[in-house]
């Protein structure tokens, strides 16, 4: 399934969510797109009913949750730093998990990239816990 909005204040990009799934992996994928080239993109899951549980599973670990309202984000990449599209990507990515159902958000980020943890955190993103080597991030919607 294919979801494609193009913004009335961005004429020219337009937000792609693409769905894959494969067995519980509930894999997407978000673009930013201007002029039909990606210039922003994430990869993002959303978690599967498996009996009475939620799991989420990105293909290297199995998270279990008590509801379906989360979702997990991974790689966020924009073409050129400092334009505002990775700001545009969540914030239409936000949009379209909130009109989902899915209420919270998760990320994770290593502790050494200072540069991401700083832009997750003006998004509105609170620290929930630390790792060994990573910090996990979440956000209500």
């Amino acid at each position: 399934m294919r979801y494609i909005k193009t913004y009335e204040n961005h004429s020219n990009i337009t937000f792609e969510v693409k769905k894959r799934m494969r067995n519980v992996v509930s894999c997407n994928y978000a673009y930013l797109k201007d002029n039909g080239k990606i210039v922003s993109k994430c990869i993002f899951f959303t978690p599967s009913k498996n009996g009475n549980e939620w799991l989420i599973y990105d293909g290297g670990s199995i998270e279990t949750f008590d509801s379906g309202k989360i979702a997990k984000v991974y790689l966020v990449e924009s073409k050129e730093k400092g334009k505002g599209l990775g700001t545009l990507l969540f914030n239409k990515l936000e949009e379209y998990l909130k009109n989902i159902g899915i209420r919270q958000i998760h990320l994770d980020v290593d502790v050494n990239n200072i540069r991401a943890q700083e832009f997750y955190k003006k998004l509105g993103f609170k620290e929930k816990w630390k790792g060994f080597d990573s910090y996990r991030y979440c956000l209500n919607i």
